[in-house]
């Protein structure tokens, strides 16, 4: 892989990273002031394919060097760090729930049976507002890199509509998306 391809995808990670934090200022003060701290790094996410050794199992250095979304599952538990971080004074009393744990594009299937987020082998618990902001900056992923960065916003707001809307009546089902659909038919 080329070295433009690495930081291409390494900086739609961190692009994604602040769409997704660029939330928080509207909640109140900005974390932006502890990037002027020596003790916290300014990227807390990057993680040097340098820093590790992946002699013994070359095909994860693969996989995490192909792709944005490769990298965000590899950085999984530092992004859920990050994100319990940045969040626990702004919502510092959210009840710990069943989480996915690894929400994610990847994980979303459409099934004769219905659709829905598979693999649960990362299921934990903790603060809901975790596989949201995962599930969104994947979102973000896909449609940036599918170039569709315009979408990005919508898709996240659209993905958070049904959500609440499924809070409020647990009965509601959101309507299969044209891109659902289109799967369907195949």
């Amino acid at each position: 892989m080329s070295k433009f391809r690495k930081t291409r995808w390494q900086m739609i990670i961190a692009v994604c990273w602040i769409t997704f934090f660029a939330i928080q200022s509207a909640a109140g003060k900005d974390d932006a002031q502890t990037a002027d701290k020596p003790d916290v790094p300014e990227n807390r996410l990057y993680i040097d394919p340098q820093s590790r050794d992946f002699a013994a199992n070359p095909e994860l250095l693969d996989r995490i060097l192909k792709d944005p979304h490769g990298y965000f599952r590899f950085i999984n538990v530092l992004f859920s760090e990050e994100v319990c971080r940045r969040f626990s004074t702004k919502l510092p009393n959210s009840p710990s729930l069943n989480l996915h744990g690894d929400a994610h594009i990847e994980q979303y299937a459409i099934t004769d049976l219905g659709r829905g987020l598979t693999d649960f082998d990362d299921a934990s618990s903790g603060p809901g507002y975790l596989d949201l902001l995962r599930f969104g900056v994947s979102l973000n992923l896909t449609c940036q890199l599918n170039n569709y960065p315009d979408s990005a916003k919508i898709a996240f707001n659209e993905f958070l509509r049904g959500y609440r809307d499924a809070l409020k009546d647990p009965t509601f089902e959101v309507p299969e998306c044209a891109l659902v659909q289109t799967i369907r038919s195949k």
